[in-house]
């Protein structure tokens, strides 16, 4: 005798759904009463599956641009932007730092839309640990600089290692700022990495960002994967 299946494992806890009426062309819906998310068994729209949503995440991690994960996953650009802005949405980087340590902030230059519009990655590490504590995207101007200046004078440090940036020395205090040949050699390490793992920074390509927010949540992505952190999309 044939068995009609009346439920199905729900795609992201696991746990068994129920049948959930059904969508106007037809197809069967199912209802996870644990996460409370309407799902289906199969999706002719691409970006309604879960585990493409995975994979996308997986193609960031590995370093691929957009239109290399819209060939891998096939899921429109615009719908993976999407994603991302609905990610970095009101995210910070959450870490817990020992007060008086020695720390260095330096700047990462590419271009956002065209390469006359230029931006810089301003970060701040632990030179002891290496852990990022504060990553912004902007100009060089006083008030994006002091977005990393700030938190980093937060945690009362030892020292602040920069280049010859005159900014910094309206922002830090004389006393424990530090200009000093080799003092940012750990960050100008770190930038590397970021230009290796994130596509739109390399300094020869065709991947570029178009608006500055995309970055910005990019580069937050990359600090949480190399921080160690575990983080999520919030789709």
């Amino acid at each position: 005798m044939l068995s009609i299946i009346t439920h199905m494992n729900c795609q992201y806890c696991s746990l068994v759904c129920v049948k959930a009426g059904k969508q106007r062309n037809g197809v069967q819906k199912y209802l996870c009463k644990n996460c409370s998310k309407y799902q289906q068994r199969s999706y002719s729209y691409k970006a309604c599956d879960y585990a493409n949503k995975l994979l996308f995440q997986k193609c960031l991690q590995a370093g691929n641009g957009l239109r290399g994960s819209l060939l891998i996953t096939g899921v429109a650009v615009s719908t993976q932007l999407r994603w991302i802005r609905r990610w970095g949405k009101n995210r910070d980087i959450r870490q817990t730092f020992s007060v008086g340590d020695e720390y260095e902030i330096d700047e990462l230059c590419t271009y956002v839309g065209n390469k006359k519009n230029r931006k810089w990655v301003i970060s701040a590490i632990s030179k002891s640990t290496g852990k990022v504590v504060a990553t912004t995207v902007g100009n060089r101007s006083l008030k994006t600089l002091g977005k990393v200046v700030l938190k980093v004078l937060a945690l009362s440090p030892k020292a602040v290692y920069t280049d010859k940036l005159k900014q910094y020395a309206l922002l830090i205090p004389r006393h424990i700022h530090k200009v000093k040949r080799r003092g940012i050699n750990k960050i100008e390490r770190y930038h590397l990495t970021l230009r290796t793992h994130i596509k739109r920074l390399n300094r020869r390509t065709l991947c570029f960002s178009k608006k500055c927010d995309v970055l910005q949540v990019l580069v937050k992505l990359h600090v949480s994967q190399f921080s160690g952190f575990p983080y999520s999309f919030c789709f």
